[in-house]
């Protein structure tokens, strides 16, 4: 629902810029037009998403990932440790191994893993480092369960149709500021109120926009939190099911303290991708020991 909710709004505030650019250039604008307008707005919406889920938009997720290839030394560690878990997964839920996994590695000392689009499984190097091989598995297993799930492909799809925005937020800052600076120009200058009044109304319209689209965005993204916060304790139920259960409770165990290393305001804590751990904890004890 927040993915339709996300391709609705892009495709809204792409059909409110090319209806403005219809507008500038005819005094009068028909239903045809709108028209027009919609239907190229929805093709390049559906575009973006058609695109950022092909083989290209996954070659391109895995490039604004910031990992890297895995060198030789981290594919004889992690290469059987994944083997191991397909194989687990394959024989408690059923799901056929990935044919082709593409594993980075990103270097960051903090012990973490995130799976997005169709396929691809970055691990930084302080996890591998950090954990333990139980736990390594019970991580990887967690991530095996986003891309069954289906929920790093949503990510992706979300990330490149976001781009709409993230485009014309770039735009409206650089309007913003030119407008800011040719203002500034005019009113020490003579003659220069026509310059004055177009800069004032240029500025008036960008902020409006910019406030409408950041305001847009900050809900949307907080519908998708709040889906994804429920898809991580289903991620940690796919992992519980396969078997690395208590992989996972040691893992979150060690390091349950990182998400507290630093004092975070209201507001960063809302926007926090994962539940917080202790809780994840508890659900995973939970099923675990359901009779207790």
């Amino acid at each position: 629902m927040p993915l339709l909710l996300l391709l609705l709004f892009n495709g809204f505030i792409l059909f409110y810029i090319a209806a403005i650019g219809v507008a500038c250039f005819k005094p009068v604008v028909s239903h045809y037009d709108l028209f027009l307008c919609g239907a190229v707005a929805f093709v390049v919406v559906c575009g973006l998403a058609f695109l950022f889920d092909s083989f290209l938009g996954q070659w391109f997720l895995r490039l604004i990932s910031g990992a890297r290839p895995s060198i030789e030394r981290e594919k004889r560690q992690l290469n059987p440790v994944i083997e191991w878990v397909q194989a687990e997964v394959e024989a408690t839920q059923g799901f056929l191994p990935f044919k082709k996994l593409h594993v980075l590695v990103v270097d960051e000392p903090t012990p973490n893993a995130f799976a997005i689009g169709k396929n691809n499984l970055i691990v930084s190097r302080g996890l591998y480092e950090v954990a333990t091989e139980d736990e390594l598995a019970a991580v990887i297993a967690h991530e095996l369960g986003h891309l069954h799930n289906g929920d790093s492909r949503r990510l992706g799809i979300a990330l490149g149709v976001s781009t709409i925005t993230l485009v014309i937020t770039f735009v409206a800052n650089a309007i913003l500021a030119v407008a800011s600076a040719v203002s500034a120009l005019s009113s020490k200058s003579e003659g220069g109120v026509v310059f004055l009044l177009f800069s004032l109304i240029a500025m008036l319209f960008s902020g409006f926009f910019l406030l409408f689209v950041l305001a847009g965005n900050g809900v949307l993204k907080l519908a998708m939190l709040f889906v994804g916060r429920k898809q991580e304790y289903k991620a940690d139920q796919f992992a519980v099911k396969a078997g690395f259960g208590l992989g996972l409770l040691s893992f979150l165990e060690k390091v349950k303290d990182f998400e507290w290393t630093s004092k975070k305001s209201f507001l960063a804590k809302l926007y926090h991708t994962h539940p917080p751990v202790m809780l994840r904890i508890g659900e995973i004890e939970k099923y675990l020991n359901p009779q207790v």
